[in-house]
């Protein structure tokens, strides 16, 4: 399995390969290279954040915000999301705004931490 990430990505995990290609590239570029690579290599592309299997399974990430507070969805009022390319907060909300409209999905750029 090969993961293309831009060379200022942080974070590297050790179970891909990871090819550093571009540190001053936007991701559009990235993403173009990718899907070139992809073709060329004969390997499927798998888009980080705007593939409807990708948002769906981000998706689960609601269900186990809702099994922490014993799913109860109405003493759910409002969800923070770290948010980069989209797919993360999209997930979420689609599942969570399912099953209660009104709940507020907000994006936050930067976590500098949490405090329980």
């Amino acid at each position: 399995m090969r993961c293309l990430l831009g060379a200022s990505h942080p974070t590297v995990k050790s179970i891909i390969i990871i090819i550093m290609h571009g540190a001053d590239e936007s991701y559009q570029e990235l993403q173009a290279y990718a899907a070139a690579r992809s073709e060329s290599d004969g390997l499927p592309f798998i888009a980080p954040y705007d593939d409807p299997y990708t948002i769906a399974g981000q998706g689960t990430i609601g269900d186990e915000i809702l099994r922490q507070i014993g799913g109860n969805v109405d003493a759910l009022d409002a969800v923070f999301v770290p948010i980069g390319g989209g797919g993360l907060i999209a997930g979420i909300a689609a599942y969570l705004k399912a099953l209660k409209p009104s709940i507020k999905v907000r994006r936050r750029v930067h976590f500098v931490g949490c405090v329980f």
